[in-house]
């Protein structure tokens, strides 16, 4: 990235930055730019979009979010940790959802706004900047101040102001050469309106510290990220590079160096994100409503992103297990955040996100490497290589042991299910929606290479003969696509269901059904012309 306006700072362990507002534990301001690059098939690491945030917080407060109410609670009224009832009321202004129209809450500790004003946006400006393209003064914050009474259960209640401002900046995909013109390494000059006098202004600044960027050519050698190799590196001909279903997969990078990366101050962390759209490597990170990106790996958790923070941040390698859905696409990340105090009040949060696109496939390759142990097998993917009765290619895709006689894939028996809707599942986390049926259901393989087609069939005669089983007046057979636009890792399933119910209405074995059997038959897709 070009920096050719930037200013040339010394060991990062040296750097400060002296703010003109009072060092205080409530008062704190912090300044982070925020890059997110995503690596194509060429090699080419794609600026996709930007940011300059600030936020200035001057008070604090802390809450039970349990014991927030529409109403006065009087104290004693709960015998749980809600049991000192009321102690807030807020009266302008949000915070975590508690509003005028909702504003009773039980606060556990409170600071006041020592220094700046609240409700003055207009007063709050960018006033001077490192020599760059970035327009100054420039305005333009959001006042998210709000004001509250405590403590309503004493004799000495009295109202409190806290008071907040936030400021983005933001840079689409196309505006790589707007964003390095104007957000340059160097110290950034604030005013925000005092408190006591919100015509006085109350200066503050803070600095920006170059990071690692995407690569890009400087002084003719590449500098910067770069992912050097997915596996093999085998791309498909969406621009997923692919990622083994039965193997580890070593992912490799390299361009962090503690010239653009600090220990101590930066963590490095890897993680895989489900894509909006699972068929476009170019689609957007998909987030759930509260806009944290929804996490393949590792496995979501409730009050953070999901992250695997490397050994060291020199670390140039992660490897991930084979636990993925055979189909699961979306982008794994390195995500270079900094954590750092840059003054007495003032703080850079600023992160580098780098992706590669990427979709778990199953190939019969390895499958033959890793399942024959007997030289006199026949690997042929359509040989009965243990004389079990089925194929080298059904056991691969029903994972049961080619080379083992006493393993056979296990036939679909109908039964009672209890299933779930996979949307609240992962949208409303702690609200399932159940529902019973009776049958049965065959997770299809995604991503098999070569592909493969599913055959559900029936018996009547005990295995004797096999016909296809499709839907009837006893039951329906139907193939559910489930997150065809990425809310989950991309599903496909046959599903089976009873059509007959009880009395009361529960769904129960189709009567005269009770000796039919089932079973799975795998044949190879025709190869398109």
């Amino acid at each position: 990235m070009n920096r050719s306006k930037t200013l040339c700072f010394p060991l990062i362990s040296a750097l400060c930055c002296a703010a003109a507002l009072p060092a205080s534990a409530q008062i704190s301001f912090s300044l982070s730019s925020d890059i997110d690059y995503r690596q194509n098939r060429s090699g080419k690491m794609e600026f996709r979009g930007g940011s300059l945030d600030t936020a200035l917080s001057d008070g604090s407060l802390a809450h039970i979010p349990f014991c927030a109410w529409f109403r006065y609670i009087a104290p004693g009224f709960y015998s749980n940790v809600c049991a000192p009832g009321t102690t807030g009321l807020v009266t302008s202004g949000t915070v975590n959802n508690i509003n005028p129209r909702y504003p009773y809450l039980l606060v556990t500790s409170i600071f006041p706004a020592f220094a700046v004003a609240p409700n003055e946006a207009d007063k709050a400006i960018l006033y001077a900047a490192p020599a760059s393209n970035l327009p100054r003064p420039q305005a333009g914050f959001r006042d998210d101040s709000y004001t509250l009474f405590y403590n309503l259960t004493s004799s000495d209640v009295r109202e409190y102001i806290i008071t907040r401002y936030y400021q983005n900046i933001g840079y689409s995909s196309k505006q790589e050469s707007k964003f390095t013109g104007e957000i340059v390494p160097g110290v950034y000059y604030y005013s925000f309106p005092s408190l006591n006098d919100p015509n006085r202004p109350a200066p503050i600044s803070a600095v920006i510290y170059p990071m690692l960027e995407g690569q890009r050519e400087k002084n003719n050698t590449e500098q910067g990220f770069l992912y050097t190799s997915v596996n093999s590196n085998k791309w498909n001909k969406k621009g997923f590079v692919e990622l083994s279903f039965l193997r580890p997969n070593v992912i490799k990078w390299k361009g962090v160096s503690p010239s653009n990366v600090f220990a101590g101050v930066d963590t490095v962390s890897f993680s895989i994100k489900a894509l909006t759209n699972q068929k476009n490597p170019q689609s957007n990170v998909l987030e759930r409503f509260s806009g944290q990106p929804i996490s393949i790996f590792p496995p979501y958790q409730n009050g953070r992103e999901p992250q695997v923070e490397v050994r060291t941040p020199y670390t140039s390698n992660f490897t991930t297990p084979p636990i993925f859905d055979s189909g699961t696409a979306g982008v794994a990340q390195i995500e270079v955040r900094r954590n750092f105090q840059t003054g007495g009040v003032t703080y850079d949060y600023s992160k580098r996100v780098f992706q590669i696109p990427v979709v778990v496939v199953d190939r019969y390759t390895e499958y033959q490497d890793l399942s024959f142990k007997n030289s006199n097998s026949s690997t042929d993917i359509l040989a009965d290589s243990d004389g079990d009765g089925f194929n080298n290619l059904n056991e691969w895709i029903l994972e049961s042991n080619a080379d083992s006689a006493a393993s056979v894939p296990i036939a679909p028996v109908p039964e009672l299910v209890e299933t779930f809707d996979p949307f609240f599942f992962f949208f409303f986390e702690d609200f399932f929606t159940f529902s019973d049926y009776y049958g049965f259901e065959i997770k299809k393989k995604l991503g098999t290479k070569p592909g493969v087609k599913y055959i559900l069939q029936i018996s009547k005669d005990d295995g004797k003969t096999w016909k296809s089983f499709k839907s009837n007046n006893d039951w329906s057979v139907n193939t559910l696509n489930y997150a065809p636009s990425g809310v989950l890792p991309r599903q496909s399933l046959i599903q089976v269901r009873s059509l007959v119910f009880d009395d009361s209405f529960e769904p129960i074995q189709p009567p005269g059904t009770e000796n039919d059997i089932y079973r799975v038959k795998v044949i190879l897709k025709k190869k398109k012309n």
